[in-house]
Formats: C-alpha cells, structure tokens, sequence
C-alpha cells in the first residue's frame, strides 16, 4: 500500500471523526500536551566491535478531542545520537497521530494510537542511526494513562 494511499484513508478518517465530534459539539473540548525526555546507552558487548554511542530523544506532543473517546494530534522528536569520539548528529521526526480510548466513563484512558510520521533517522543497518532524508514511519500503539486527583496524569 503506497505512502499517499494510508495518508487519504486516515485523513479520510480523521474528517468523518470530525465531522461526528462538532455534531456533538465537542471538539477540542480537550486537550493534551506531552513531553517526553528519553536516554538510550548503546554499548556492543563484543570486545572486537568499538562503538558506543548515546540517544537523546525530546519528543513533544499536542493532541485535541475529537470526541469524547477520539483525539487527534501532531508530534515532534528530536534525537540527537553522541559517538564516542566523533561530532553528534541530530534527526528529527514529526508527523499526526490518532488515539482511541478503550474506556468508558472513567479519567484514566487506556488507548490505541496509529500515527503517521516523516523524518530522516535510518536506523538501518548494524551500527549507529545514521541521516537518510524523506522516511515514513507508520507506527501502532497501545498505552495507559492513570489521573491522579483529577487533574496530574501518568503514561
């Protein structure tokens, strides 16, 4: 299925979501904004290979309600690798993603999440992520929230 193929069907998506979430006057009735800091060591543990490098990602995310249990959203991560002895390099990836909440009637969210994202980070290959301009990346996902007194909330 072509690139241009999966971004019509999930834009097709996200309008008749939209269309539905303003019949019920809730559209960005909410919102969410994440930020995330990640820090992945990367050492081979065999003795004859001599890389080791470190992965810095910041990923910031701003989502809208669609609907009650629909949100929408776009995100950005910029990740920056450091190799021992050599200049770091930085990539970034953005793109839109969609949530769905599994639950009903409650704060906590447990949800899927499809997202479809571009950027130049090509973890092709044995060794470190290297730039590659004009990459896809379509990603599932389930995760949990937990709110705690009605207003902090936990991924």
């Amino acid at each position: 299925m072509s690139i241009r193929r999966v971004i019509s069907i999930l834009l097709l998506l996200f309008a008749s979501l939209s269309v539905n979430a303003q019949q019920e006057r809730y559209f960005a009735k909410n919102m969410i904004l994440g930020s995330s800091y990640t820090w992945i060591w990367v050492n081979n543990l065999d003795p004859v290979a001599t890389y080791l490098y470190d992965e810095y990602t910041w990923n910031t995310n701003l989502a809208v309600s669609l609907s009650k249990r629909v949100y929408l959203g776009l995100q950005l991560l910029n990740i920056r690798i450091i190799v021992k002895d050599e200049p770091s390099e930085k990539f970034n990836i953005y793109g839109l993603f969609a949530q769905y909440n599994m639950l009903r009637r409650t704060d906590h969210r447990f949800f899927i999440e499809t997202s479809i994202n571009r950027g130049n980070y090509c973890t092709c290959g044995d060794y470190e992520p290297f730039i590659k301009e004009n990459l896809y990346y379509l990603q599932p996902v389930h995760r949990i929230s937990v709110t705690f007194n009605g207003r902090c909330t936990l991924f």
